[in-house]
């Protein structure tokens, strides 16, 4: 009839889609630690330590909780090179972002009879490493 539109069919070639780049925010950093792409994961990973030293007074500390949490449970899901010391080097830079609140946190998840004897220890070595960097700050 008159009244029936018809279209032409295109293919999509998905030009349109913007590519995964780093979180910019605390929020997106957690989203993307959390994900199961591994494109994603692998940015979140590679920026954290970047993302949390740079945060000003944006919400890293309405959400330290949550970034901590999240940090603590992530696991190598991907088998990704240096997922460790990105790891580690992102949670010793939170607690020296946010060493009151952190100090806490991390006192209480090593307390935790949850969490495995390596957690522990990495958690010791994050505190101690943050304790001489803030010291070293503060002599300087």
């Amino acid at each position: 009839s008159d009244f029936d539109v018809l279209y032409e069919k295109k293919e999509d070639t998905y030009s349109d889609l913007k590519s995964i780049t780093k979180p910019l925010f605390i929020q997106d950093l957690i989203l993307g630690l959390l994900s199961d792409n591994i494109d994603r994961f692998s940015n979140a990973i590679d920026s954290a330590e970047s993302l949390i030293r740079d945060q000003k007074l944006n919400d890293i500390d309405i959400m330290v909780e949550e970034l901590s949490s999240t940090l603590f449970r992530i696991q190598n899901k991907f088998d990704l090179d240096d997922f460790p010391l990105k790891k580690h080097k992102a949670i010793q830079a939170l607690i020296e972002k946010e060493p009151k609140q952190m100090t806490v946190i991390t006192v209480t998840r090593i307390c935790d009879s949850e969490a495995s004897l390596g957690e522990k220890h990495l958690l010791i070595e994050c505190l101690s490493n943050a304790a001489l960097s803030l010291s070293w700050e503060d002599s300087h």
